[in-house]
């Protein structure tokens, strides 16, 4: 049971100073996995308790698994590009749509009930 546990188990990247934002301990099925509130984290207790702190200095003690780390602002958009050009196409004019004259034009074939509606009078 331990290495079945083991498979998906990983460590978490919680540090002292990061923000994090905690799960709803009673939350309804219509509120947020995480409350809204910033947390900075003061301090950890063991491998698996965090201690945070919001703005105005109270402290919580959860469990690590409760607690999500966010990215900083200034980490958004250094991620490397992936190098791949991707044209964005420009919206198109009534001017740019061909419709070739082939395509206009009906079906000249006839068309028959089947046999089974031959005595119904069908409009």
């Amino acid at each position: 049971m331990k290495a079945y546990a083991d498979r998906n188990a990983s460590e978490s990247k919680v540090e002292v100073g990061d923000t994090v934002v905690l799960k709803h301990e009673n939350r309804s099925k219509l509120d947020p996995n995480f409350k809204p509130e910033r947390f900075t984290v003061t301090g950890l207790d063991g491998s698996d308790m965090v201690g945070c702190a919001d703005k105005d200095g109270s402290v919580k003690r959860r469990n690590v698994s409760f607690a999500k780390k966010l990215r900083s602002p200034s980490a958004v958009g250094t991620e490397e590009p992936l190098g791949v050009a991707v044209e964005v196409p420009r919206p198109l004019e009534s001017s740019d749509v061909v419709v070739p004259k082939e395509s206009l034009r009906m079906s000249t074939r006839e068309h028959h009930l089947p046999v089974r509606f031959q005595d119904y009078h069908m409009y």
